[in-house]
């Protein structure tokens, strides 16, 4: 394939070692596919207000017109993994020709992986790699002016909550504030993503599955009865210097442990805050989204426990049930305080209305970027549900979000990633949307 690859640390982060207690600091990577003929470069004359051209001719040697390179479009695309595992090299085959075919720029970030963070930090770098290439790191052959923002399973879920704005509401007392976008993109596209982790839509993320339905993509630490052993994951499951979220705090020896060659034990750091886990180098890991669905733990393992899952659920934002939930926690937090308290004067009021009226008027949800979602009807992983809701939830916004949709028939969980496996009619849409196509 006609393209390149330049890899980027777009920030850095920091954690605390918990063999040590040192701190330790480690760089973010990004990876940025080029199109033939598409530098990556970054012009310092360049003034990012300055509209984007097409392509650019100049006169060459005899009076000949040389066309010089075109402008490409950028789409910023997000790895699957359910937050949990894999890394920005997880590219479909797909995506890959798109970026020859349809001269895109396509930018691909590593972010924290939970558990040892949250969902916050997650979609916080997301955020920042995101407006790294807005910025104008990657040079004047890019089209930062009208962009897309996309991915795969949990990173369409990212996709979603970013591209659509959906995380700038924050509910009156929420102690945690999400990571938005200063521009949104021209278009938003997921595949079969992760939408809903409400015990309500998303039941099947707190059901135990023993064993889970579908063959893992790696056997590492699978029995002979198809279920995987939790004694080898506990190590993953500790956030920093704590104990482990759903398992025993009881240390095994299963996993986490080194031998040198005079036989001596050495504990690797396996609550380390990481970027990448890929399942050639680290295929115990890799079985965390599995683990999660077997044991019915998927929520507790990327949200923070003073987030409520209806604020990062695209369904329950998208029907305001996000901010109206908060809204009625907020209501009886303030009526058992006045009931509570010997003081004879009004009542606190709350500032924040829930009369429709008021949601209307602080509604994110006019002028939403148009949405193209694409599931597979087998998907055991995510179920086809996820999507569905999703797409009735969009289309019954006010005015009706512009969405388009593709279901792919037979197929299961990561169906894009066969080698000759196209979603029909998404690269086009992209890039009209984008204004790539005229």
């Amino acid at each position: 394939m006609s393209f390149r690859v330049s890899t980027r640390e777009y920030k850095s982060y920091t954690y605390t070692d918990s063999r040590t207690g040192a701190s330790v600091q480690k760089p973010i990577s990004l990876d940025v596919y080029l199109p033939e003929g598409i530098g990556c470069w970054r012009n310092p004359l360049l003034r990012f207000s300055e509209p984007h051209k097409k392509q650019q001719s100049s006169i060459g040697f005899g009076g000949i017109v040389v066309e010089r390179e075109r402008v490409a479009q950028l789409v910023v695309w997000i790895h699957p993994g359910g937050f949990l595992q894999g890394n920005r090299k997880q590219i479909p085959p797909h995506l890959q020709r798109a970026v020859q075919n349809h001269r895109l720029v396509v930018v691909i970030p590593d972010f924290r992986l939970c558990p040892q963070v949250s969902i916050v930090e997650s979609l916080t770098d997301i955020r920042d790699a995101c407006e790294y290439a807005l910025g104008g790191a990657l040079g004047d052959s890019v089209n930062t002016s009208t962009w897309a923002l996309g991915g795969n399973s949990a990173g369409g879920w990212a996709a979603l909550l970013l591209g659509l704005g959906l995380t700038a509401s924050t509910p009156t007392g929420s102690a945690v504030q999400l990571p938005t976008l200063s521009r949104l993109p021209r278009a938003v596209f997921a595949i079969y993503p992760v939408t809903d982790i409400t015990r309500e839509g998303g039941a099947c993320f707190y059901e135990p599955l023993k064993p889970i339905t579908w063959t893992p993509s790696v056997s590492a630490g699978v029995g002979g009865d198809g279920i995987i052993d939790g004694a080898l994951l506990e190590p993953f499951l500790r956030k920093p210097g704590q104990a482990p979220l759903g398992g025993s705090t009881e240390r095994t020896d299963a996993a986490g442990v080194n031998q040198d060659e005079e036989g001596e034990e050495e504990e690797e750091d396996a609550s380390a805050v990481v970027t990448s886990s890929d399942p050639e180098n680290d295929p115990i890991r890799s079985q965390l989204f599995n683990y999660a669905r077997q044991e019915g733990i998927f929520p507790s393992l990327v949200l923070p426990s003073d987030l409520p899952p209806e604020r990062v659920s695209i369904p329950a934002l998208l029907r305001g049930e996000a901010l109206t939930s908060a809204t009625a926690s907020a209501a009886a937090a303030a009526a058992a305080a006045s009931s509570s308290s010997s003081s004879s004067g009004p009542p606190n009021s709350l500032p924040l209305s829930t009369s429709q009226s008021s949601l209307s008027s602080r509604s994110p949800l006019l002028n939403l970027p148009p949405t193209f979602i694409a599931w597979a009807d087998a998907d055991d992983r995510v179920p086809p549900s996820q999507s569905i809701e999703t797409v009735k939830a969009l289309r019954a916004c006010v005015g009706g979000a512009e969405v388009q949709t593709h279901v792919v028939k037979g197929k299961e969980h990561l169906f894009d990633y066969e080698e000759d496996a196209e979603i029909p009619g998404l690269w086009r849409w992209l890039m009209q949307k984008m204004g790539g196509l005229t």
